[in-house]
């Protein structure tokens, strides 16, 4: 049994320790995005971009862009801020997504980045459908 606790507590511990606020090396915050995953193939439609920010002493805001247009700045508080931004592409193409925070001193992170492919679904036959 002394094990088994053992083995608990050091679980608990690694996933507080991931989990929990972080700051990058410079003292900025630190964001990423868990939806889409880099390099995502997606249907030409309205999909919701996730991300996350954190920092000890305050996210202020998380922003997002698509291509360098920024199409969302989501105002939040907390040392963890998670935030949802609803995207519909214009086209089929290859698309840069980015997400970045800013704590409460003004400072922004560095940015996360994927790439997502988009394709129509209406013009375009699945490769398993065509074998």
């Amino acid at each position: 049994m002394h094990k088994l606790k053992y083995l608990f507590t050091l679980i608990s511990m690694i996933w507080l320790t991931a989990c929990g606020p972080k700051t990058g090396s410079s003292g900025n915050p630190v964001s990423w995005i868990d939806a889409p995953l880099d390099g995502m193939v997606l249907p030409l439609a309205t999909y919701n971009i996730v991300a996350h920010a954190s920092d000890p002493t305050d996210i202020f805001q998380i922003e997002i862009s698509v291509n360098d247009t920024v199409i969302g700045t989501i105002a939040g508080s907390g040392v963890l801020f998670n935030a949802s931004q609803a995207w519909t592409p214009s086209a089929p193409a290859e698309y840069l997504i980015r997400a970045r925070g800013m704590n409460s001193g003004g400072n922004w992170s560095d940015y996360a980045v994927v790439h997502v492919n988009i394709y129509d679904v209406l013009s375009q036959t699945p490769a398993s459908l065509t074998t």
